[in-house]
């Protein structure tokens, strides 16, 4: 495998799964730990900005529930908790827009919480400072992000990143996806719903190490069809 290299613009996708299990789901305070072992950097990363947004093909009503291996420490809206789970009950647009039961509109469903679960920079790509923005755009467009998405990445991110001369960066819906767990139900009959593509994006952001790291190998993204969910966030294992 190739080892990672100073790179300005390359083109990977990640991509998360579907799956359901317990979790605490409390939105208060929280810290967590670091470390290193497995052969990589540890860390117990604060996750920033996860958002989810939902595009179903016709107006629909849906119950959203986020099961969470961690502490979350702000929700907007406000879920309620059922058991160990943070659900939302909103309406979905084809557009995108969520309009809760009061009537109040969202663009998506925020969250940001510390994972129990250490994440792990095993393998990743090396970028500097001027060269973040563009890597980013070239990257998320092919991770499944539309331009407006990748924009409201991007204005996130890529301040917090460029606060470093190098940064080690590492796209882990993997590991996200084994502690953010999310299912979908239709509030009416209570039967699950299974989004026909879910294209999840989750960035770790570390420090270069002394040692080479294996270049990351990642996956295409499929198209939009059908019932589309979209996350995307990250954690800074810097702590900056």
């Amino acid at each position: 495998m190739p080892y990672v290299r100073d790179v300005s613009r390359r083109s990977v996708l990640a991509l998360g799964s579907l799956t359901s299990a317990g979790a605490l789901a409390a939105c208060g305070n929280g810290r967590g730990d670091n470390g290193r072992g497995g052969g990589g950097w540890r860390r117990n990363g604060r996750a920033y900005k996860p958002v989810l947004s939902i595009y179903p093909e016709a107006e629909a009503a849906l119950d959203v529930a986020l099961a969470y291996d961690g502490q979350l420490t702000y929700c907007y809206p406000q879920p309620r908790q059922e058991g160990t789970s943070a659900v939302w009950s909103v309406t979905a647009a084809p557009d995108g827009t969520l309009t809760d039961p009061s009537g109040r509109t969202y663009p998506s469903l925020f969250w940001e919480g510390i994972a129990a679960k250490p994440f792990e920079q095993t393998e990743g790509f090396v970028v500097t400072r001027d060269r973040v923005t563009g890597l980013l755009e070239d990257m998320l467009g092919l991770l499944g992000l539309t331009d407006r998405e990748a924009a409201e990445f991007i204005t996130f991110w890529a301040p917090r990143i460029e606060q470093h001369e190098r940064s080690l960066l590492t796209f882990a819906a993997d590991q996200h996806s084994q502690v953010a767990r999310y299912t979908f139900t239709d509030p009416g009959s209570g039967a699950s719903i299974v989004p026909d593509v879910f294209v999840r994006v989750y960035l770790l952001v570390g420090e270069v190490p002394d040692q080479e790291v294996p270049e990351q190998t990642l996956a295409s993204a499929p198209p939009r069809t059908g019932l589309t969910a979209v996350e995307w966030g990250g954690s800074d294992l810097r702590g900056t």
